[in-house]
């Protein structure tokens, strides 16, 4: 096997001790007996390659075997590294805890067989969550009459301890008109500058007139920017329930809420304008309205962050009047990709 082989091969192993090999000049006689090589017929079984310097094979058989090992534990770190992204991206993974720690150095038979979901044996358990802050709904669940009395005689059952109590949790949502009555008053005396008739004041609402309470923006705020889940898919849960609620009243109600929110959203603006630090970017966004002066649908959100607030920006260009509006009569560092606005 030619040394080009060994260095090809990184599968093969080669022992630690190599026999020496007798190192034979070139004009050697292929006739001596001192020549391992020699047959006694002129002619060398194995002779070496001209030229070659002293030692010479004893070199590359070392070279090559080093060579070996090195590619060997290349391999095997390679390998360890590719075991370690798989976990990292096919590998189980859970979000209530970290389990056993993945370990790359490890072969699937020394790391062991992987650990069970939930309770783990040996260790204490924590027991079951407590609820007592929720309201309390208490139900008598008794004995029908016919069997509050001995089967055999009919003597009736006397009440013997304190009853026995259980707890099963329960969420129940349920839509519910508010029905306002306000009691009409009218004055009994003809003392002037009296208004009759009196009345209390009206119910407080956010959108003025309309039929949806507080409680139900709440809901809908919450549901959308909290959990970001579509308007659409509240409403057909709230169907469900028993209470059909058209899309367009809920939209509608939205932007007359937009007004509450602008003293909030201000302060936000002013608290990022603070920051010595910050970083800017700019993504497509699709509004769907007519604008004046706007040919198509692509606008341009604009996400100004700091480490208190983050100001969100919608602009119908990606010029840089945006960021200088924002940025404008402060120093600090802007952290941004290349684009040319940012410069």
């Amino acid at each position: 096997m030619s040394p080009l082989e060994l260095l090809i091969l990184p599968d093969l192993e080669i022992p630690e001790t190599v026999p020496d090999i007798a190192i034979v000049p070139a004009n050697a006689c292929l006739s001596c007996p001192q020549n391992p090589y020699a047959t006694g017929n002129g002619h060398s079984s194995h002779p070496p390659e001209a030229g070659s310097p002293p030692g010479w094979w004893s070199w590359t058989q070392k070279q090559a075997r080093e060579t070996n090992r090195a590619l060997l534990e290349k391999i095997t770190s390679l390998e360890a590294e590719v075991r370690a992204l798989k976990q990292q991206i096919f590998g189980r993974k859970s979000e209530q805890g970290k389990g056993r720690g993945f370990d790359p150095g490890l072969s699937p038979k020394e790391a062991g067989p992987p650990r069970s979901k939930g309770h783990q044996p040996g260790r204490k358990s924590p027991g079951r969550t407590i609820h007592s802050t929720l309201p309390a709904v208490v139900e008598i669940h008794d004995l029908p009459a016919d069997r509050k009395g001995c089967p055999v005689c009919s003597r009736p059952f006397a009440a013997y301890g304190s009853p026995e109590t259980s707890e099963i949790i329960e969420v129940e949502v349920r839509p519910h008109r508010r029905i306002i009555r306000r009691p009409r008053y009218r004055k009994t005396c003809s003392c002037p500058g009296t208004q009759s008739p009196v009345l209390a004041p009206p119910a407080p609402r956010l959108v003025p007139r309309g039929k949806l309470g507080i409680s139900v923006w709440v809901s809908v705020l919450v549901d959308k920017f909290a959990f970001h889940r579509p308007t659409s898919r509240l409403l057909s849960d709230w169907r469900l329930l028993g209470l059909p609620l058209s899309q367009g009243t809920v939209t509608d109600g939205l932007r007359r809420l937009s007004p509450f929110f602008e003293p909030l959203y201000r302060a936000i603006v002013t608290k990022s304008r603070t920051a010595s630090f910050s970083q800017a970017d700019e993504t497509r966004y699709l509004v769907f309205e007519a604008s004046e002066g706007k040919a198509n649908n692509k606008w341009w959100l604009w996400i100004l962050l700091t480490a208190d607030a983050i100001v969100y920006v919608v602009d119908p260009t990606r010029s840089a009047n945006v960021p200088l509006a924002h940025f404008s009569g402060r120093s600090g560092i802007l952290v941004v990709d290349r684009y040319s606005s940012y410069k």
